[in-house]
């Protein structure tokens, strides 16, 4: 008897073969490798932000990979360098007497900031100049960007009396252990 040739495979299969693989692929990307998931910025527990009375963050949801990197985010917050100073956590923000925005942000926040204010000088040190006289650790400013389109969404003052609160994600834990 004699021995079987075997045919190679045609350049068509092989096309096709390698379009399948290639799509398994670049569903495999879409559904699972949208980029990284910030593990160690997410904020884990729900809290007030000190000196605010009605800003709350809360944990973003489960499995949301956010379009805008922290770095871009900052850029578009603050047109300054990063500071190793400022927080930063991906929460959910809830401003419990208007409103929670669904969508998670990054959210920075930064101690010894004192801004004008249009009421004068009065309640706002740093339009008189002495800033550094009562603007102190305590003093917090607070700003977010939507983590999905980079859209500013919300700045915010707050006051912290004890100098020493982070947001509660792992990155600020282990800082602070």
């Amino acid at each position: 008897m004699g021995a079987v040739k075997r045919r190679a495979p045609s350049h068509t299969v092989l096309a096709v073969v390698g379009l399948l693989v290639a799509g398994a692929a670049a569903w495999a990307w879409v559904l699972f490798g949208r980029g990284p998931t910030y593990d160690e910025y997410r904020q884990t527990a729900q809290e007030m932000v000190p000196g605010t009375m009605t800003l709350e963050l809360r944990p973003s949801p489960e499995g949301f990979r956010p379009n805008v990197t922290p770095e871009e985010a900052y850029k578009i917050a603050w047109d300054e360098p990063l500071e190793s100073r400022v927080h930063r956590t991906l929460a959910v923000v809830n401003d419990t007497y208007s409103g929670a925005d669904v969508r998670p942000d990054w959210v920075f926040i930064a101690r010894n900031q004192c801004y004008p204010s249009a009421k004068g000088d009065l309640v706002s040190p740093a339009r008189s100049g002495s800033v550094g006289e009562s603007c102190t650790d305590k003093n917090l400013a607070i700003v977010s960007v939507d983590a999905e389109s980079g859209e500013p969404a919300l700045s915010w003052v707050g006051f912290d009396d004890s100098e020493s609160w982070t947001p509660a994600n792992a990155r600020e834990t282990a800082a602070t252990a």
